[in-house]
């Protein structure tokens, strides 16, 4: 558990790396590619040394089902609330052009932010799990919404974003840490590290 909490520190840390990197735009596509490519794999490897304890009928294993089914299922989901539920709305919000739409939505974009969207899901995944071993899983999930949605809503505010903009990124970040915790609820009995 110890060596898993490291690793998921590590991998914490060079996720918000990678982040800050997509913020300020200084890294090439091959070079971001080839970066996410390397954090997944990071995580998979940290989070794989832990021990593979199996004594409750659980393993290790279980935490990569639900991390990275969780990271897809959350994938879908945006993919359906960034489109066909508000995707006018929201393009319309942003002074979106449809070529600046076109030019974002390109397929190594869309393989990067799977990437990403699976790394942050593993992450999100352990801190759930860990932070549920002293504090009941709803207060975590509780918890971890204020501080992304808070988060969010105070760099909308400053970047000057309307109400209902807000209301759509937020909403989605909630339904998708909702979703984790729905997964945690019914599967995290069978990770054991």
């Amino acid at each position: 558990m110890v060596l898993y909490m490291k690793s998921n520190s590590i991998t914490f840390v060079l996720g918000n790396y990678i982040i800050h990197i997509i913020k300020v735009r200084k890294m090439k596509r091959a070079n971001f590619l080839n970066s996410s490519l390397l954090l997944l794999i990071a995580t998979i490897v940290f989070v794989g040394c832990s021990s593979d304890n199996s004594t409750n009928g659980g393993s290790a294993s279980a935490f990569y089902l639900i991390g990275l089914g969780t990271g897809f299922i959350s994938f879908i989901i945006g993919c359906v609330w960034y489109s066909v539920l508000f995707g006018k709305t929201w393009q319309r919000l942003m002074e979106y052009s449809d070529e600046k739409v076109k030019s974002i939505f390109k397929p190594q974009r869309i393989i990067v932010a799977l990437i990403a969207e699976l790394v942050a899901a593993l992450c999100t995944t352990g801190i759930l799990y860990n932070l549920s071993v002293h504090i009941p899983l709803a207060v975590c999930t509780v918890m971890l919404i204020v501080v992304i949605v808070g988060h969010g809503v105070k760099l909308a505010i400053f970047d000057g974003k309307p109400a209902k903009i807000i209301w759509i990124n937020e909403g989605y970040k909630i339904i998708t840490i909702l979703l984790f915790f729905g997964a945690l609820t019914l599967f995290g009995k069978h990770i054991v590290f």
